[in-house]
Formats: structure tokens, sequence, C-alpha cells
């Protein structure tokens, strides 16, 4: 029988991403995770395995749940408008979601992890969508941007570590000065 999304299956999450947002997965143990959602230690170990399961189902839903955003803020858009639209919703998560965005930063990159395989096809479809808006682009402007899913990721990238830099030192500034200082040269750096 397959487990269901349960209250105490959401606060082992919660707990999970503040205590690695705040310290790093490896630091995480499972018994700051059981004290930090308010649960007993068998409850934590019924509801997932391992420290590893926890992260695995953490990392796979965050880039899950921000490819859906991403495709909902591109639908009716193509090309420029799409990538704005993806910028805009990238920085929406990130300074409403830092510490999930800061283990996703953490991990993105990490092939030594059980969840590699999930995570990596996760991330795979968030890179699509930028993709996408990018060959878009290409085909405004008349000619085929070369190397579309490479350039995709320099995107995402620039976005996520520009947002975190944003989020964690310089809040005070608005979203749309940041997305417009962003947008600028994506478009004209990575697109021209």
């Amino acid at each position: 029988m397959a487990k269901r999304e349960t209250s105490t299956r959401q606060a082992i999450l919660k707990a999970a991403i503040e205590i690695a947002g705040e310290s790093g997965i490896t630091a995480a143990t499972m018994d700051d995770i059981a004290v930090r959602a308010g649960v007993a230690k068998g409850s934590l170990y019924y509801n997932f395995a391992s420290k590893d399961e926890i992260f695995a189902t953490v990392l796979q839903q965050a880039l899950v749940r921000l490819t859906e955003r991403f495709e909902l803020a591109v639908e009716g858009k193509t090309g420029v408008d799409a990538m704005r639209a993806l910028v805009e919703v990238f920085l929406e998560r990130i300074v409403n979601d830092t510490a999930l965005i800061k283990i996703v930063a953490a991990e993105i990159f990490r092939t030594d992890r059980s969840w590699v395989v999930p995570f990596g096809i996760a991330r795979d479809s968030a890179l699509a969508v930028f993709e996408r808006a990018i060959k878009e682009i290409g085909e405004e402007r008349g000619s085929p941007t070369p190397q579309p899913k490479l350039l995709a990721s320099a995107a995402f990238g620039a976005v996520l570590v520009a947002g975190l830099e944003w989020s964690v030192f310089e809040p005070e500034t608005p979203r749309t000065v940041v997305t417009d200082t962003l947008i600028d040269p994506v478009i004209r750096l990575f697109l021209s």
C-alpha cells in the first residue's frame, strides 16, 4: 500500500528543509528532523526509511513543483516573453522558498547521492522549459540558437545564483529590479 501524503509526512519534509537550509543535508540527522517536526522517531521511520529517502523526496518534489510553475508561467507566451516569465516565477520561488532553493542549488550538480537519477530527471524537465524559450528566441530572431540545452542551463544557473544572492544578501531590492537586471544579460549574452 502506497503511503499517503499526511500531515506528519509534510511536517517531516518541512523540518528537513529547514534543517538542511540552515546547515546542509550532510549535517542534518534523523534525530534533528524528528525533533524539529515534533514527531516520534518511530513515526519518522514509518514515513521514511532513511535520511536519503527524505531528501530524495524533498528534491524531486521541489523540481517537479518548480517545473509546474514554469509551465504555468509560460502558458500563452513565447520567446523573450516566456523567458521573462520564467525569470519572474523563479525569483518568486527563490524568495518564498529560500531554504529549499538553497538545498536545490547545493545538490543540483552532485552525482554521489542516492537520488541522482530521479533528481536528474526532474532537473531536466525544469531545464527543458528554459530550453524551449531559448529556441523560440532564436526562431524569433531568424537564426537557430546554438547549444540551446547548454544555454538553458546557463540561464537557469544565472537566475538561481543571482536570485539567492538577492534573497539572502539584498532582499530590500525590489523583485522587478532584479528581474530587469537579469533578463537583459540573459537575452543579450546567452542568446545573441
